[in-house]
């Protein structure tokens, strides 16, 4: 998703698997599908402001992203920038997790379902 974004490169001195770019860049919308269409599925939408953490320091034209790297690029940690976009349940009798999409109100899309 970083190659998307001009000017991006992994900042290990903000800490293991960070991205830092410039904040002037073209932030991609970012879409997650998650099920398919004979169960149904749902699409989360993390917006340009979600994928900003925020300036590298207070006077830095360099912004950090939010979604992180795992070792070797194999996996990537979305935080609360994937969950801010998202009302999260969390049913540990059942080991599963789902999820509901915000209302208008709550900040959510309401045009979230591409079909």
């Amino acid at each position: 998703m970083y190659s998307q974004i001009p000017g991006s490169q992994l900042n290990s001195t903000i800490g293991p698997g960070f991205y830092t770019f410039p904040c002037d860049a073209n932030v991609p919308i970012i879409y997650f599908t998650f099920g398919d269409y004979a169960t149904g599925r749902q699409i989360v939408i993390i917006s340009a402001d979600s994928f900003v953490f925020g300036p590298l320091s207070q006077a830095s034209d360099t912004c950090v992203g939010s979604m992180i790297a795992g070792q070797d690029n194999t996996a990537w940690y979305f935080g609360d920038s994937f969950m801010r976009n998202i009302y999260t349940i969390f049913d540990y009798d059942n080991n599963q997790v789902g999820f509901a999409t915000l209302s208008s109100s709550d900040g959510g899309n309401s045009g979230s379902d591409l079909d």
